[in-house]
């Protein structure tokens, strides 16, 4: 009896050893982990790339906008049905919503919003979602496509979250900065780079002066902000580079951007100044054909009657070399320089005329409005252009409304070529009596011919 109680106390003994053993296996951390890996305690230190995205993305939004785009069905019958029954058996046009996303900033408590023109360009509604996921419907204050700047506005029911816009001329290259954006939907995503380049002309228009980047911009990012480390606004997120490239974004200097901003607020339009030439930048072929001796400067080859420059004497084959003091070496540059001077200012012009150098003052002038033509027109607003007349805005209530959309250059009608408002006006009274025209333009740098009649539009390769 005594030796089996003895058995049974040395058991229970190696049984508690072996229990105590586990539990400070298991309850010592130490035993276990130390061969695999090592614990800290220690606080994490965020980033100030963090402390931007914290205090900004709330004032960062998402986009979405939506139109109604109208295709002409192509089927041979209709025009059967018409032509020998004065009716159809349906409409011959068919309705598509398209859509599209963007990005944008709050910029005032009142619920003003910047994002790009070509974000918001025709929409037919425009739904604003922030970060805490609340919907607004938008309303379009007004656009300016010659910059790609545009405000929208929400109704405040809060104290919006609004983000500071900084100063872009201070940013130099090799500087740390942000982009805020929804690409490919994809909410509130951050990328971080660096300033690569400034004052880059893209081809995109008169008044390209971007800030490039190699913090990734894609679709979705357009009208987001990029942001100095400060978390100011520098720019406007606005394209990429197509094709293979990589890493290449584009914005818009926010310095720039602010002169147009406030005008679309309080005046709904944007009042450039001008000088009144036209002009051919000089290059290695234009040098050698008119044996120059600059390789530099903007070459006059008209002066407009009444103009700033031909009262300051501005003639034509004068050589423009130099706005203000500063060279002048593109016609980017100076196309910048002058619409963007306050109203009257005074400028003064470096010219070459028979190889004498010569100052010139000038006193600058708004830009005349576009010409408006009448109701014979289709309710279209027109300018001039290069390569024929520019829509600058559609009648609601035209025919040509949803199929022809302002920047569309109309290069022809009905295969006859039109050079300026003048010839499209009098080619549309010739055509007066035509209850279809065929309008021939250049949209998004494709050519294609749009029908336009009283009963709707279609559009067609040409």
């Amino acid at each position: 009896m005594k030796r089996a109680t003895t058995v049974k106390i040395v058991l229970f003994g190696i049984l508690a050893m072996t229990i105590g053993y586990f539990i400070a296996i298991v309850g010592d951390n130490s035993l276990t982990a130390e061969p695999y890996f090592r614990e800290t305690n220690a606080p994490l230190e965020h980033s100030q790339f963090n402390k931007v995205f914290r205090d900004v993305m709330p004032a960062v939004v998402n986009i979405s906008t939506e139109r109604i785009v109208k295709y002409r069905n192509n089927d041979p019958f209709f025009d059967f049905f018409r032509d020998f029954f004065g009716e159809q058996p349906e409409s011959p046009y068919r309705e598509d919503k398209a859509t599209s996303v963007g990005s944008g900033f709050i910029i005032s408590r009142e619920g003003y919003i910047v994002t790009n023109s070509h974000v918001v360009a025709r929409a037919d509604s425009i739904i604003v979602r922030l970060s805490d996921g609340e919907k607004y419907d938008a309303e379009l204050v007004a656009s300016d496509p010659e910059t790609d700047v545009a405000v929208i506005k929400i109704k405040p029911n809060k104290n919006f979250t609004t983000v500071p816009l900084g100063d872009s001329e201070a940013i130099e290259v090799g500087d740390w900065v942000i982009a805020i954006g929804n690409p490919f939907g994809l909410d509130r995503t951050l990328t971080v780079g660096v300033v690569s380049a400034k004052s880059r002309e893209m081809g995109a228009g008169k008044f390209d002066n971007f800030i490039q980047t190699d913090a990734a911009i894609n679709p979705g990012n357009s009208g987001g902000p990029l942001l100095n480390i400060n978390g100011e606004v520098i720019g406007i997120n606005t394209m990429i580079l197509g094709g293979q490239a990589q890493n290449l974004g584009f914005a818009i200097p926010i310095n720039m951007a602010k002169n147009v901003i406030v005008q679309l607020i309080e005046n709904k339009e944007v009042k450039r100044q001008q000088l009144g030439v036209t002009v051919q930048e000089i290059n290695d072929q234009v040098k050698k054909d008119l044996d120059l001796d600059v390789d530099y400067g903007l070459l006059v080859v008209k002066v407009e009657e009444e103009s700033p420059a031909e009262k300051a004497g501005v003639k034509v084959n004068d050589i423009i070399t130099g706005l203000n003091g500063e060279k002048v070496d593109s016609f980017n540059m100076f196309a910048r320089n002058i619409a963007f001077s306050k109203p009257g200012e005074t400028v003064t012009l470096t010219l070459l005329r028979d190889g004498k150098k010569m100052n010139l003052k000038a006193r600058l002038e708004a830009e005349k409005p576009p010409k408006t033509v009448e109701e014979k027109s289709w309710g279209l607003t027109l300018e001039n252009a290069d390569d024929g007349v520019r829509i600058t805005d559609v009648d609601r209530k035209s025919p040509a409304y949803r199929a022809l959309y302002p920047d569309d250059v109309i290069v022809a009608v009905n295969r006859q070529r039109v050079r300026d408002v003048k010839e499209f006006e009098k080619l549309m009274e010739d055509l007066k009596e035509r209850s279809r025209l065929y309008f021939t333009v250049i949209r998004d740098g494709q050519m294609q011919t749009i029908v336009i009649s009283r009963r709707g539009s279609g559009i067609f390769p040409y």
